[in-house]
């Protein structure tokens, strides 16, 4: 059996409530691993990121992945906890951000060496300092850690402007 080999890296803060989607979907995906859940067809690893993907530049460029899913809240104006893949197109690189480079700048320089690098979005709800992830959020992140043990993490809906009826503005991800 040929494999695919997929590294998932969690992007956001513990300490701003649904901004913790990414980090919240790598304890999940760990604790999966950790109870012999093996994913069928491909080999998993994971990365926790936090708030500065940029640091992992160069594990993520060395790893060997055929696949990277950077995971990241994201606020696309839909139901909180919602899933989905978002065009690089379609991030903002000129909005202040949490991360200290543009989600779209990090995904650009990781493509570089990696035949195919994805941002899943998880919808937030909110993201103030210290508060918790809501319960859609955290709902929503069991479902993706679901989906990505399955192998059907590419199935998720990619994102369109037209799903909220909005102007083309670029989806803002930071706060």
């Amino acid at each position: 059996m040929i494999r695919t080999k997929v590294l998932v890296v969690g992007v956001g803060s513990r300490m701003r409530g649904d901004d913790m989607a990414g980090p919240f979907t790598i304890d999940l995906l760990k604790e999966k691993l950790g109870s012999g859940e093996v994913p069928d067809g491909f080999e998993l690893e994971l990365i926790d990121a936090d708030v500065m993907p940029e640091n992992f530049t160069k594990p993520m460029r060395e790893s060997g992945a055929d696949l990277i899913l950077f995971i990241d809240a994201v606020d696309m104006g839909l139901e909180p906890g919602a899933l989905r893949i978002v065009p690089r197109e379609l991030i903002d690189a000129t909005i202040p951000c949490s991360h200290n480079l543009p989600m779209s700048y990090v995904m650009g320089y990781v493509n570089e060496k990696v035949e195919r690098v994805e941002l899943l979005g998880v919808q937030i709800r909110t993201a103030g300092l210290f508060e918790d992830v809501t319960k859609e959020v955290r709902e929503g992140c069991s479902r993706l850690a679901e989906t990505i043990m399955s192998g059907k993490v590419l199935d998720i809906a990619v994102y369109s402007k037209d799903e909220k009826g909005s102007d083309d503005k670029a989806t803002n991800y930071c706060w």
